[in-house]
Parts: C-alpha cells; sequence; structure tokens
C-alpha cells in the first residue's frame, strides 16, 4: 500500500489557501445576508438549491471514493431535507403536507443510508442509483416551489401597485 505524502507548505500555498478561506467566509456573509433578506417562499428555493448543490457533491465524492467528502455532503443534505420537513405547514394544507413528509422521509432514508456505509465499489454503484433516484424525485418538486414563489412576487407586486394606485 503507497502511503500519502504530506502536503508541502509552500508559501504559495499557503497564500492560496487563505484566499480560499477569505472567499468562503466572503461567500458564508454574502449568503447570511441573502438569507436575512429573503422572504419564506425564497428561503424553502434556498434549501432546494442547497439541497441539489450537495446531493451533486456527494455523487462526486462517491466517484472519486472521498469517505470525508461524502459524509460533509451527506450531513449537510440531510439538514436541507430535515429543514424542507420542518417547513411543512400541516394545518393549511395537510394532505399534501403529508405527502411530502413521507417524500422527505424517504429522502432522509435514503441519505442516511449512505453516510452509514463503508466506501467500497459496490456501495458506490448503489448509492450513485439511489442518488439519481433522489435527484428525479427532488427536479419537478424544485422547479414547481419556483414557479409558485414567482407567482407570488408577482402576486404581492401586483396589490402593492393596486395598494399604491388607491392612496393617491
Amino acid at each position: 500500500m503507497k502511503m500519502k505524502q504530506p502536503e508541502r507548505r509552500t508559501a504559495y500555498l499557503m497564500q492560496r489557501k487563505a484566499q480560499a478561506w477569505a472567499e468562503q467566509v466572503n461567500f458564508n456573509h454574502h449568503l447570511r445576508s441573502v438569507i436575512e433578506s429573503a422572504d419564506p417562499h425564497e428561503l424553502i428555493n434556498l434549501l432546494y438549491k442547497g439541497l441539489g448543490q450537495h446531493l451533486e457533491a456527494l455523487k462526486g465524492a462517491l466517484t472519486r471514493f472521498e469517505p470525508a467528502r461524502k459524509t460533509l455532503h451527506s450531513t449537510k443534505a440531510l439538514f436541507c431535507v430535515n429543514e424542507l420537513r420542518l417547513s411543512l405547514r400541516h394545518e393549511l394544507y395537510p394532505q399534501l403536507a403529508e405527502n411530502l413528509n413521507l417524500l422527505y422521509e424517504y429522502m432522509t432514508r435514503q441519505i442516511a443510508w449512505m453516510l452509514l456505509q463503508p466506501m467500497h465499489p459496490n456501495f458506490c454503484r448503489e448509492a450513485l442509483r439511489r442518488l439519481d433516484e433522489i435527484q428525479q424525485l427532488l427536479q419537478p418538486l424544485a422547479a414547481s416551489w419556483l414557479r409558485l414563489t414567482e407567482g407570488a412576487k408577482a402576486y404581492r407586486a401586483r396589490v402593492d401597485a393596486e395598494g399604491q394606485s388607491s392612496a393617491d
């Protein structure tokens, strides 16, 4: 078995890592401001977008056999799905909320299975198949929610415009 060489600490590499860290910090500040100014519809869109990104990153980690990244992106994907489950409004639309809850529960079980399995080629093939299934389930939900968000924005703009014109 070949041992991995420790990473060399050159000034250039240290500077690149510092720049990457600074970019990530700036990105986090930008993301925080986006979240703080977002309405509830946009927050759900951000969750769907984040879930999609973590599922894609999880696919990459599985194909490159990177257990640490598999754990990181599985955990973050589980967080996104959990937040989506918590956002359901059972009191407004009980049947829809229950159906979405069951779908999110299924996604949670699939991602948790991936998180708990050791990395080996047979696991990765099965995990990639399950990831494809989750993404196929997620795409229409995210697209529908995006259309709903755009409709809600248009409605609010129309109501605001009518309110301003009646006030004049």
